[in-house]
């Protein structure tokens, strides 16, 4: 349930910032306000959809006041000065060894050229980067002047402050009243004396029966038993709550910087390929990794750790999830491997990006082809855990969100759509190119999404050629 709220108000800052017209390098930072942002994956969803860096405010009258003077057009520096004097460091920060942010993945590495929450000028989100020039992207500059006059990043970040705080507060009061309204339906206390009969007329009933659709068919079902490598189409999963048996078993992981290596930062991972030994679907075998040169290694063995760490030209390990997230790095523009970078974190015990279960449709290929005809829309590029043969055409997985999915054995609750890193434009073994018109044909026409996760509330067995049923949320 909270899983689903998180998604809904990732997506409402989403809308907020497009119907501005305003783009992710265009805020500093999303100050989030209010005791519901303690809740980690609410960060991470909203990070994850906008790729904006997220800062908890553990003083939120500071904020609100500083809000209400930028806006106010006020000198707001001697409010900046007092909250910098107050403020903690950033979400998260004391969390983990070395300060890494790690419920909500977001404080942005420091370099030349980077955007950090607070700004040199001493107010909230008032720098721009140290490098600013004119990129010649008019879509940037010229909206913005025309649409909200004279660009102030301070003002962005208070407006969207604000809104993230109505958002969240109103997304954890809806919780809330959930959770009170379960725990009451719990407890089987009768109704107070005079209330009418909570039970539904027959009538009711008949109007409260499941209506169900089949919306496809498995078309193919994959696993990838390393992160970041090349896995394989297999004819069963099991899925459970952090995701498909024998998927993402492992992870290379930086020995200086603890981070977990992905292909969102290092292509070069895509040229190796694991496989498990054994073919029972619910097997977690030996993993044997082979690599470019043909060499064949099997993972937990000391001397595949040797290997690997000669082949990416730092020392690594291969690590199984831990209790706890682990950090990797994104870039902030999926098309520039020299944008600035920052943290993200993984689910706890697993190594998949947020969600057990990532869904993706060939019509939705077929659509973003339509698009974009120059690239090369495979499926391989945005590896999904099902692929769909779906019944209807276009972005049709947009809308099981917020919906309930029964494949094969396993029941699925789709929370969001699937936001897009730099790991689909990167080059491939078998003729797919570096192609960063993938990600700029997503942005420009689908919100950089394409595919849907979900969470896993049922587990189960699916295999190729099961149906998929849409079904409403329970």
């Amino acid at each position: 349930m909270v899983q689903a709220r998180a998604a809904e108000i990732a997506e409402a800052v989403a809308t907020t910032l497009a119907s501005a017209g305003l783009h992710s390098q265009d805020v500093a930072g999303a100050l989030l306000v209010g005791g519901a942002v303690r809740m980690p994956i609410i960060g991470s969803a909203i990070n994850h959809r906008t790729r904006i860096p997220v800062v908890i405010e553990q003083h939120p009258d500071l904020t609100v006041t500083l809000g209400a003077a930028v806006l106010g057009d006020t000198d707001p520096a001697p409010l900046a000065r007092s909250r910098e004097a107050a403020a903690p460091a950033p979400a998260g920060a004391d969390a983990q060894p070395g300060g890494w942010a790690a419920p909500l993945g977001a404080r942005p590495a420091r370099r030349p050229g980077s955007v950090h929450p607070w700004a040199a000028s001493g107010r909230p989100g008032s720098g721009r980067r140290d490098d600013d020039r004119d990129d010649g992207d008019d879509r940037d500059d010229g909206d913005h002047a025309a649409i909200h006059g004279p660009p102030s990043a301070s003002r962005r970040w208070a407006v969207v402050g604000l809104i993230l705080a109505a958002l969240l507060v109103l997304g954890l009061g809806i919780a809330r009243a959930t959770l009170d309204r379960d725990d009451d339906a719990d407890t089987g206390s009768p109704p107070p004396i005079g209330a009418a009969d909570p039970s539904p007329t027959t009538q009711e009933n008949c109007a409260m029966t499941a209506v169900t659709t089949e919306v496809g068919t498995v078309r193919q079902l994959w696993r990838f038993p390393v992160k970041s490598l090349q896995g394989a189409t297999v004819d069963e999963l099991v899925l459970t709550p952090t995701g498909p048996v024998g998927d993402r078993m492992w992870g290379i992981v930086d020995d200086e910087t603890g981070k977990v290596l992905t292909g969102k930062r290092h292509g070069q991972l895509l040229l190796a390929t694991a496989t498990i030994e054994g073919g029972d679907p619910g097997d977690t075998g030996a993993v044997v990794i082979t690599l470019p040169d043909g060499t064949c290694h099997r993972a937990g063995d000391p001397a595949t750790d040797a290997a690997l760490s000669a082949w990416l030209g730092r020392p690594v390990h291969l690590a199984r999830p831990q209790p706890e997230p682990v950090p990797y790095e994104l870039t902030m523009d999926p098309t520039d491997d020299d944008s600035d970078r920052w943290d993200f974190a993984t689910p706890p015990a697993s190594f998949v990006d947020l969600a057990a279960v990532h869904l993706l449709t060939d019509s939705s290929l077929a659509a973003a082809t339509a698009l974009g005809p120059d690239s090369v829309w495979d499926v391989r590029r945005f590896r999904p855990t099902v692929f769909v043969a779906a019944t209807g055409e276009g972005f049709v997985e947009d809308d099981w969100v917020g919906a309930r999915l029964s494949v094969g054995e396993a029941e699925l609750d789709p929370f969001m759509r699937t936001p897009r890193c730099a790991m689909p434009t990167r080059a491939q073994p078998g003729g797919l190119d570096r192609d960063v018109a993938v990600s700029r044909t997503l942005t420009d026409h689908h919100g950089n999404d394409l595919g849907v996760y979900a969470s896993v509330t049922v587990p189960g067995r699916v295999r190729v050629g099961d149906p998929i049923v849409l079904g409403p949320a329970s």
